[in-house]
């Protein structure tokens, strides 16, 4: 290669180890959010938290128990640290702090998934090493850097980045087996497997990586397939004990395993409202991998799948059998959720290193032309994930719309109000008997009412608040796809008096697919723009729910540019011909 050729070659590297880097920092800032990214966020960290009140039995089992006890490890470490220094005396003090000045608890959470997201990239390197190039691992890497929906799982304390990397353990460990066929890989293989299952349940899949492993070596002699099925029962049996090991209760409480998990097959068999008429199929291959990467490098991802099995099928297989194996019940069962994606992104991302390094290869001989394709193709499929990943950083640093709104309630309407919500999410000051309300409500199970409740009672000023009821997204108890409707009745609203509505285009959302089903909430909308003035809304110029239904695109472009989290909320004061 000429000097001219080295040189450029040393620019693509560069350009990659820099797209590595900047990805790395952006799951930094991410991570620095102060409050919950996403609705189980909160979730997961005040159920770790509260195991050092309640015990270790977390009676809650919608994710395996080990993420839980990582959280709730390196938040007694925080509390220690804080103890020592005098900053939290009491476990008290350390819940107060933690409700007034979330981040720092919230950051340690998400100490588990930043380390697990960045460690993921190097295990992509290490498979696209072997499997090609290092070339091609690095380019596999750059492209998963800056992936904004890992980005997103790589920075938010939940235990989706972790389960990742644990699959993709898994598959190097298997893969390297393939390799040296002498060495215990597949029993850490099978390890990775149990501990990706006990971190979310679907993780488990990448256990087959360690039998495919075992029989890619075998010879079709018959008594050497007797040992291996041998060997497969027992790899079967290690990888349950790591399940075991990490959610011990999982086997001690059937009972609530059984109220959890049928809510999880109950959403697999009748989806969640919203997604009527939305088919698996479209969402993942229209819009939720083309978020997550590009339809460049979709298109460059199947070119390299094809490339790795000709190279060498059989590592190939066994690197990706665990994304293989997690997407193939996903998509039969139809589990229509745009995060379900991921554990499949790092995998597209290693076939797209090698589909762009041999379609450059084949598009030019000549050494400096195919470093010139190379790196146009290269910034053609990265613009887009790029721009996302900076966009959602843009966008988690902005107020949000619940925010905004809360702010503009607490500057213009008078203290005492009552108002309802239609499961916005937002947080205002409440007025003591709204306060003794949820009071009794969390007290049903729970003869303390939580740490979050003593907090609100004793922070929130005597008649200062509001009469803020925020209604449920899903009926108590149900992750079935039973949507909360009884708040949407008119004749209830009127009759608890509220006087201001604050409706939400996020929770209308579930109800478009399916009008016909779900009559209430599109009533609920002809009735407040009767009877209700608009005061106040996020995205002035929306129509409201027409808009909503018909053209969201006009919504999202009366935001600045990327945007910002909660869609539009829209706030109305009840006339008062109707108010009792």
């Amino acid at each position: 290669m000429s000097v001219r050729g080295e040189l450029l070659s040393t620019l693509f590297r560069v350009l990659a180890a820099a797209l590595i880097f900047g990805g790395i920092v952006l799951r930094l800032l991410f991570a620095s959010h102060p409050h919950p990214i996403n609705s189980d966020e909160a979730d997961v960290v005040d159920r770790a938290l509260r195991l050092f009140s309640e015990g270790p039995n977390p009676r809650w089992f919608h994710y395996p128990s080990l993420f839980l006890y990582a959280v709730a490890l390196t938040e007694g470490v925080l509390f220690s640290l804080r103890w020592m220094l005098g900053f939290s005396p009491t476990p008290e003090a350390f819940v107060d702090w933690y409700f007034t000045e979330p981040l720092g608890v919230y950051m340690t959470a998400r100490v588990w998934s930043l380390g697990a997201g960045i460690a993921t990239l190097g295990l992509v390197y290490l498979l696209g090493k072997r499997l090609a190039s290092p070339q091609v691992g690095l380019w596999a890497t750059a492209f998963l850097a800056v992936s904004p929906m890992h980005i997103y799982y790589s920075a938010i304390a939940k235990p989706d980045a972790a389960m990742v990397l644990a699959m993709y353990a898994a598959g190097v460990l298997a893969n390297g087996y393939l390799r040296e066929p002498r060495s215990a890989a597949p029993w850490g293989a099978a390890i990775m497997g149990g501990l990706a299952a006990t971190l979310k349940y679907p993780g488990g899949a990448a256990w087959l990586a360690a039998p495919a492993a075992l029989f890619f070596t075998s010879s079709s002699k018959r008594r050497v397939l007797l040992i291996r099925l041998g060997q497969v029962a027992l790899l079967g049996l290690l990888a349950a004990a790591v399940f075991v090991a990490g959610s011990p209760f999982f086997i001690v409480e059937p009972a609530l395993v059984r109220r959890d998990l049928g809510g999880h097959a109950q959403t697999a068999l009748r989806g969640l409202p919203g997604m009527e008429g939305i088919t698996t199929w479209g969402l993942y291959l229209g819009s939720a991998l083309p978020y997550a990467l590009s339809y460049p490098l979709l298109g460059l991802a199947a070119w390299g799948a094809v490339v790795l099995l000709r190279l060498d099928w059989r590592a190939t297989v066994v690197a990706l059998v665990p994304a293989a194996a997690y997407a193939v019940p996903t998509f039969a069962a139809s589990l229509a959720q745009f995060g379900f994606v991921l554990p499949l992104v790092p995998a597209l991302c290693l076939c797209a290193g090698a589909g762009l390094d041999t379609l450059s290869s084949a598009l030019s001989h000549d050494p400096w032309k195919r470093l010139v394709v190379r790196g146009s193709l290269a910034l053609l499929c990265i613009v887009s994930p790029a721009f996302a990943s900076v966009c959602e950083m843009v966008k988690a640093q902005r107020p949000t719309a619940q925010e905004r709104t809360a702010q503009w309630i607490r500057e213009h309407l008078p203290v005492g109000s009552r108002i309802l919500g239609t499961a916005t999410g937002m947080s205002l000051p409440l007025t003591g008997e709204r306060l003794n309300e949820l009071l009794a409500e969390a007290t049903q199970d729970r003869p303390t009412g939580g740490a979050r409740m003593r907090f609100l009672l004793r922070t929130t000023p005597p008649g200062k608040g509001y009469a803020f009821y925020d209604m449920q997204a899903y009926e108590a108890g149900s992750k079935t796809g039973d949507p909360r409707l009884l708040e949407y009745d008119p004749e209830w609203i009127t009759q608890r008096g509220f006087q201001y509505v604050v409706d939400s285009e996020a929770k209308m959302l579930r109800f478009f697919g399916a009008p016909e089903k779900y009559p209430v909430p599109f009533r609920f909308q002809r009735w407040l723009a009767e009877h209700g003035e608009l005061l106040y809304t996020t995205h002035p110029g929306s129509r409201g729910v027409s808009d909503w239904m018909d053209n969201p695109d006009r919504v999202r472009a009366l935001e600045p540019r990327c945007g910002f989290l909660g869609g539009e909320l829209r706030i109305y004061r009840i006339k008062a011909s109707i108010a009792p």
